[in-house]
C-alpha cells in the first residue's frame, strides 16, 4: 500500500460473484465477515472493497442494508461504478 498512499490511490477488492463455490474454488469476499477480515489484514484508508449489491446479494445470509450501515470501516466501500460516469443507452 505505499504507492498507494503516496499517490493517494484507492484500491478495491470486487466480491465473490456468486457467492458460493464453483468448480470447487474456494470463495473469499461473500459476507460482512469476510470483508472485516480482510480489512483488518490490510489497515489502511486506501483498502477498500467494492459495494455490489448483486454480488453480495447471492448470499441470503447477508444484511445487505447492515453491511452498508456498519461503522466498523465507513471508508472501505468504493462505489461499483465511478459516480463521473455517465451511462446511455
Amino acid at each position: 500500500m505505499p504507492t498507494c498512499d503516496k499517490y493517494d490511490i484507492n484500491m478495491a477488492i470486487h466480491p465473490d460473484d456468486p457467492a458460493w463455490s464453483v468448480f470447487g474454488l474456494p470463495r473469499i469476499i461473500i459476507n460482512k465477515q469476510n470483508i472485516l477480515r480482510m480489512m483488518e489484514m490490510v489497515d489502511n484508508p486506501h483498502n477498500g472493497v467494492t459495494f455490489c449489491s448483486g454480488s453480495y446479494g447471492t448470499n441470503l445470509e447477508n444484511d445487505l442494508p447492515d453491511m452498508i450501515r456498519s461503522p466498523e470501516r465507513p471508508h472501505s466501500f468504493r462505489p461499483c461504478q465511478k459516480p463521473e460516469v455517465q451511462l446511455s443507452y
